[in-house]
C-alpha cells in the first residue's frame, strides 16, 4: 500500500461534511493513538493528474475521497502522544481526548485551525492511502456514498456536493442512491417505517439535484371544518 506525507491528502472540493461532531472525534482519536489507522479501512484519495514519484507518493496533493475525518484524527492522535509522554501519570481516556481536543478549539478558535495548525507541525509524517481509480464523477459519487449517513452534513453541505456531482455529469437518479436509507431532511424512524424513509429519502436528493423543492399544497378549512387543500395554481371558489 502507498503512503504518503499527511499534509499532501486534502479535501476534496465536493466534501460535504462541514460540521463535525466533537465527541465522536475525540473518540476516534483515542481509537488511531492506541491502534493506528485500520489496515482493513484505509484512507481513499484520488490524484490530480501528477506523475507517481518514488515509493508512490506525488508530487502533488491528492483530494480525500473516503477517510478525511481519520485524517484529522490522525493529526489529533499525535497531539494525544505529545500530551501523553509530558503527562506519563495520567490514564489516556476519551475524556482525556475530549478536553484536549476543546482545549485546542477554545485556543485557536476553530477546529479548522487546529487542524492547519497540526499540519504545519506533523504534515511531513506518512501515512498509506489507497489510490482511487475513476473519472470526477466517479469520485463524487463514491465520496458521497462513503459519507452520507455516518455523521449527517449539514443541509449547506448536501447541496454543495449535490451540486458538484451535477457538475461533473452525475444525473439525479445516479446522486440518489448515494444518500442510502438516510433521509436528509429528518431524522430517521425506527421499526417497520425504516425502509419507507429511505424512498422517501431518495425522492428528496433527486429533488435536491433537481435544484426543485418539495411543493406544499395550501389549506382552507370549509364551513364543516374539514380542510379542503389547495393544489398550486387552483383558485379557490365559493360554492
Amino acid at each position: 500500500m502507498p503512503s504518503i506525507a499527511i499534509r499532501q491528502l486534502t479535501p476534496h472540493p465536493a466534501q460535504m461534511r462541514t460540521q463535525y461532531d466533537l465527541e465522536a472525534l475525540a473518540a476516534l482519536t483515542l481509537q488511531i493513538y492506541e491502534r493506528g489507522l485500520n489496515a482493513w479501512q484505509p484512507i481513499l484519495a484520488a490524484g490530480n493528474g501528477a506523475d507517481a514519484g518514488t515509493n508512490g507518493q506525488t508530487a502533488e496533493s491528492l483530494h480525500i475521497i473516503s477517510g478525511h475525518r481519520r485524517q484529522m484524527a490522525q493529526l489529533l492522535a499525535y497531539a494525544l502522544k505529545e500530551w501523553a509522554e509530558a503527562h506519563p501519570e495520567t490514564d489516556i481516556t476519551v475524556e482525556v481526548a475530549r478536553t484536549m481536543l476543546d482545549t485546542l478549539v477554545d485556543s485557536l478558535g476553530s477546529l479548522e485551525k487546529v487542524i492547519a495548525s497540526l499540519l504545519v507541525k506533523h504534515g511531513e509524517r506518512e501515512v498509506a492511502y489507497v489510490p482511487f481509480e475513476g473519472n470526477k464523477k466517479a469520485e463524487i459519487l463514491s465520496l458521497q456514498a462513503a459519507n452520507f449517513g455516518g455523521e449527517t452534513p449539514d443541509m449547506l453541505g448536501i447541496t454543495h456536493s449535490f451540486g458538484q456531482a451535477v457538475a461533473a455529469g452525475a444525473t439525479p437518479e445516479e446522486i440518489a442512491p448515494q444518500c442510502g436509507p438516510v433521509d436528509p431532511l429528518r431524522s430517521q424512524p425506527s421499526g417497520p417505517d425504516q425502509n419507507l424513509a429511505g424512498v422517501g429519502g431518495a425522492h428528496r436528493c433527486r429533488r435536491a439535484a433537481r435544484g426543485g423543492g418539495r411543493r406544499r399544497r395550501r389549506s382552507t378549512r370549509s364551513k364543516a371544518g374539514r380542510p379542503h387543500y389547495l393544489h398550486p395554481g387552483q383558485s379557490l371558489h365559493r360554492r
